[in-house]
């Protein structure tokens, strides 16, 4: 990281005085034509009588709402038109586990702006992803040539190597990816970039509760050379694994999808696809695949693509344009809204835009509020003279949410080298009001612009929303951070003079809050989550001296039932200010 940083303090600094912004506009999913280098055509996937009839049963089970029995049928297509899958297992490269020891971490207190240290020393890349009993899970491709994983078991307090490994033949391992299941599988699925073959991908498949119990093997070998990619999976108990992957060393068809449909054991080559750069796959909800990538021969080009069946070879719609201009863009990253139905959910994507090919990088986006056919563009997430690169979104795992979370990193080279990771997140109905920032990182400390911050969810914890993890320069190390974590160590409020007072805390039905007004005036009195965002109010006007009370049955402005977690009381007078954390657990 620190030669990307060195590299980056040589870049000459250009800075806007005055922006023009540009009008949005709305594409459509109007196929496109594509030269040179561009998108190229794929040809269609021929169809015996047998796949033809399978498909038409495919869709009844849909139409019925039998996911199961549609992907059995879908299954079944695959099976005909590959009958001899990609069988990592049988190619399985030795991969050795290292020794694993315990990271230790950092004794500073903590909350937003004071992080919590993954792993000490310089990395290379890094990927998180998390369980849904709130586990969280990091993998870190490391100088000495090993691939470590760590964990938390506590909603990112504390974080421990799990488990690593190293190839005989080492290497850097330039890109690593994670994928953490569900269901019945119980594996964490890392992927790693090997410089084999020109460039390799492989694969360990290791137990969640067993980090002895591993198998590894290698998807590309003979397959082609892997330059970058992006892995997902969607969410039901036998999940399909998802691959997009680039060769960015050859023109014309230089990209491929790939699916598993049993956890990682074999590899369906299921579709060879146009030419491009920085791939990005995520899952929808229900049966929808969306995948954004840039073309290298027109780089301000961005383009999207929907699978409407779980990646089946015959289902991805044409090419969608999401970038309003040609001015250069890249490093799209793709998410929607986990509702349903499909085709009505919000999808993002993300991208860092040059404006006006000057050398100032923002951080744009385009959305779609119809699972992806159309799209309004020329957003700005943040627009400013620094320069906001690498960004990163995603959707939470759990059914249904209609939130996306968003990080980016921003930075300066004069006078003087200064750079910090932010957080926001916006709501599928209102796709444009994303959340005023939030700083990651300490105070003091630099964000690396190598890498940049990724986001990490943890269900139960006691906050709502999601971490994030970043690498850190000088002294490079990788840290997390999130808006609950710390809530715990608050010091507890002691009622002053009797103020305020609350019975029972933690509560599961009610709770009843009193509070005492020593005179007239103006008095607010708010219940906000860990995220700040205001959840119910109680008052907020002019009351007159007294005692007063309040019962809450843990319901929020709409009348809806909040989610378990902590939140926190705010009275506010003329004379003072007074914070009580409430707990509920229902």
């Amino acid at each position: 990281m620190k030669y990307i940083i060195m590299c980056l303090v040589l870049v000459l600094s250009f800075s806007i005085a005055e922006k023009i912004d540009m009008p949005s506009r709305i594409v459509t999913a109007t196929p496109h034509v594509f030269t040179g280098d561009g998108a190229v055509p794929r040809q269609a996937q021929v169809k015996t009588p047998e796949i033809i009839e399978l498909e038409k049963k495919m869709e009844q089970a849909i139409e019925m709402n039998n996911i199961e029995l549609a992907r059995e049928y879908e299954r079944q297509i695959s099976e005909i038109r590959y009958p001899t899958p990609i069988n990592i297992e049988q190619e399985n490269p030795e991969f050795q586990a290292i020794a694993v020891s315990d990271n230790g971490f950092s004794p500073l207190p903590f909350n937003w702006g004071s992080d919590r240290l993954v792993r000490a020393g310089e990395l290379r890349d890094f990927a998180c992803d998390y369980d849904t009993n709130g586990i969280m899970w990091v993998a870190v491709s490391c100088p000495d040539s090993t691939i470590r994983l760590y964990r938390s078991i506590n909603h990112g307090v504390n974080w421990t190597q799990y488990q690593g490994w190293f190839h005989p033949t080492k290497d850097y391992y330039t890109k690593v990816g994670l994928v953490v299941t569900t269901g019945d599988s119980g594996f964490a699925h890392v992927y790693m970039r090997h410089r084999n073959n020109g460039g390799d991908l492989y694969f360990i498949r290791v137990s969640k509760t067993n980090p002895a119990t591993y198998v590894a093997g290698n998807i590309g070998a003979t397959a082609d050379t892997i330059d970058d990619f992006s892995v997902c999976e969607d969410y039901f108990h036998n999940y399909y694994l998802y691959l997009f992957y680039v060769n960015e060393q050859r023109s014309g068809q230089n990209a491929k999808y790939m699916r598993s449909l049993n956890y990682g054991k074999t590899w369906v080559d299921t579709l060879n696809w146009g030419n491009g750069f920085d791939p990005s796959v995520s899952f929808v909800s229900y049966y929808r695949i969306v995948a954004a990538f840039r073309t290298p021969s027109a780089p301000g080009r961005l383009y999207m693509q929907v699978n409407t069946y779980w990646g089946h070879p015959d289902s991805w719609t044409t090419f969608n344009y999401v970038n309003q201009d040609t001015f250069y863009s890249f490093n799209p990253r793709i998410a929607a809204t986990n509702t349903r139905p499909d085709s009505a959910a919000t999808v993002w994507v993300l991208y860092t835009h040059n404006y006006a090919n000057s050398g100032d990088y923002d951080m744009d986006y385009s959305y779609s509020t119809n699972g992806g056919r159309t799209f309004t563009t020329g957003q700005h997430l943040s627009w400013t003279t620094n320069r906001e690169v690498l960004g990163n979104i995603r959707h939470y795992r759990i059914y249904p949410n209609s939130y996306v979370n968003a990080c980016y990193t921003s930075y300066t080279l004069t006078p003087s080298l200064a750079s910090n990771v932010y957080w926001s997140w916006a709501n599928g109905p209102a796709p444009t009001a994303w959340a005023t920032r939030v700083q990651v990182n300490d105070a003091g400390s630099l964000a690396s612009t190598g890498t940049g911050g990724k986001l990490i969810y943890s269900p139960h914890a006691p906050g709502s929303g999601g971490g994030v993890v970043y690498p850190r320069y000088g002294p490079d190390s990788l840290f997390f951070d999130a808006n609950w974590v710390g809530i715990e160590e608050l010091p507890p409020v002691t009622p002053i003079n009797n103020i305020i007072s609350v019975n029972p805390n933690p509560f599961t039905n009610q709770i009843t809050i009193n509070y005492q007004i020593n005179k007239p005036g103006k008095v607010a009195l708010m219940i906000y989550d860990a995220a700040g965002r205001e959840v119910k109010s109680i008052t907020n006007g002019n009351i007159g001296q007294g005692d007063y009370r309040f019962v809450w049955n843990g319901k929020d402005n709409n009348n809806r039932t909040i989610n378990n977690g902590v939140y926190f009381l705010r009275l506010k007078t003329d004379e003072t200010t007074i914070t009580q954390k409430l707990i509920y657990s229902k």
